[in-house]
């Protein structure tokens, strides 16, 4: 008697892997080919130039030496703005870096099904925070966190019988990731997460205790080193390295933002409340397959239902435990990575109950909706706002450059104004030149470009800023005015 089933191609693993690779260097391809940068980006263009110690100290009195060390030699080597897309750059790869060894994890040692695992994979390389990672120059280093973090599960992972070596391996693997971001480096959690929620009995409570403590190991190693190097006076503490000291408000801060923006998953949320529909409408609906995940996992047995339960509750706090033990409350995306990635666990657990062509259907469909937005995105809330932004700057600067003692007045933007779509804090859509430090860091970095007479016009100059034009200008030689009005 003939069957009636239908055979499905199986997809070879090294070739979804060669995609996940490949795809965020599409998505981001705005900031690989544009010239722009953004906030920072200039100061710590011109710090590395001239001392590459300020940007090193100031990274690490945030915890962060290893980040403010390569931060500062990659920087002194960029040198301009010209150069800038080759740092975005090792931020797009990192990225995909990541997410082939995320896909890797849930594939060989949790147990995914190679598409799922893969789909994931590129999913959690496309996220907001990625976003403002590889858009933003220097935040591009930030993923060598969540790099490390990864590679330290899979070597902590290997089935040896010796296991001193490998636990003692993924351990300062874990230590370096946080001493570059501690944020990102909680990406180690992904995969042990995914164990309980995708449960089939591979993975036993002591495998997943056993991976809690190398994690703490290495988060308490990287907390002795940086308090050592506090102590000894080799780097001064920032007053924003702080512990919370109200943790049940911050509780109750961290489920009404970051929980939120978690899982409203590929859209981003605008101060202004233009994304309101169709971010509230993905939150609503990653809810719901949540719920439906922890269902279906229920109906598998208590056991299974109670494993997923402590797979969520755990994993939504402790991927965003950085955020809840610091003292800082400042819901931004880049600090989201390891949450976001949890989220997309969860909602994509009631696949395993769907018939095969609609979960690749669904598959499919997530990761051209994400590559979409990553690009929009990328696009239109980075890379060309900023290019204009810059083009203003520079513009200035050869009427400025050929002055010898220049006064210069610059009209700063309005916070509330942005030449995006859309604004969120500091990151989506914000205007480089709604602060007094960083449009002259802008001017400063461009005056450089000029040439000999540019360096000395930039010695020489007297600098002001304001949010309104005055009446008079007069006093100043140069002008510069930021604002949107002024284009209009």
């Amino acid at each position: 008697m003939k069957s009636n089933s239908v055979t499905t191609r199986v997809v070879p693993f090294w070739l979804l892997l060669t995609l996940v690779g490949l795809l965020p260097f599409a998505a981001y391809a705005p900031a690989l080919s544009d010239r722009y940068g953004f906030r920072d980006d200039y100061s710590t263009l011109r710090e590395s130039q001239d001392d590459l110690r300020t940007t090193l100290n100031f990274c690490a009195s945030q915890g962060r030496p290893l980040y403010g060390l390569f931060l500062a030699r990659v920087c002194n080597l960029v040198e301009e703005v010209d150069n800038l897309g080759y740092l975005r750059a090792i931020g797009v790869g990192l990225a995909s870096v990541a997410g082939i060894l995320m896909a890797w994890a849930l594939h060989r040692r949790i147990g995914l099904n190679a598409e799922l695992a893969s789909a994931i994979g590129l999913l959690i390389a496309l996220l907001p925070s990625v976003q403002v990672k590889v858009a933003w120059a220097i935040c591009g280093p930030h993923i060598f966190g969540g790099v490390f973090g990864l590679s330290a599960f899979l070597l902590a992972d290997t089935s040896v019988r010796k296991r001193f070596w490998p636990t003692f391996g993924s351990v300062i693997l874990v230590m370096s990731g946080a001493l570059f971001y501690q944020s990102d480096v909680m990406l180690y959690l992904v995969p042990v997460v995914a164990a309980g929620i995708f449960y089939e009995g591979r993975h036993d409570a002591r495998w997943a205790l056993r991976h809690g403590l190398i994690l703490f190991g290495g988060l308490a190693l990287a907390f002795v080193v940086i308090k050592l190097l506090f102590a000894t006076g080799i780097f001064l503490a920032s007053k924003r390295v702080s512990l919370e000291a109200a943790p049940l408000t911050k509780m109750a801060w961290y489920a009404q933002h970051n929980l939120q923006e978690a899982f409203g998953l590929f859209v981003v949320r605008d101060v202004a409340g233009r994304t309101a529909y169709g971010w509230t409408l993905v939150v609503s609906l990653s809810g719901l397959l949540t719920v439906w995940g922890g269902w279906s996992a229920w109906r598998r047995g208590r056991a299974n239902g109670g494993i997923w339960f402590g797979a969520l509750v755990l994993g939504l706090l402790l991927a965003g435990s950085v955020t809840l033990i610091a003292s800082e409350r400042w819901a931004t995306y880049r600090t989201l990575w390891a949450l976001a990635a949890v989220v997309w666990l969860l909602v994509l657990r009631p696949l395993l109950v769907f018939p095969e062509w609609l979960r690749r259907l669904f598959l499919l469909s997530c990761v051209l909706v994400a590559t979409a937005c990553a690009y929009w995105n990328t696009r239109y809330l980075f890379a060309e706002p900023q290019a204009a932004e810059l083009a203003i700057i520079e513009q200035a600067a050869l009427r400025v450059a050929a002055l010898k003692s220049p006064r210069v007045l610059l009209i700063l933007e309005k916070a509330g104004e942005s030449r995006a779509p859309l604004r969120w804090l500091d990151e989506f859509g914000s205007n480089s030149s709604d602060c007094e430090w960083s449009p002259k860091e802008m001017l400063r970095v461009a005056l450089r470009s000029q040439g000999a007479a540019g360096v000395a016009a930039e010695r020489a100059m007297r600098f002001k800023s304001s949010l309104d034009r005055p009446l008079d200008t007069s006093a100043y030689d140069v002008v510069i005015d930021m604002r949107l009005e002024s284009l209009r």
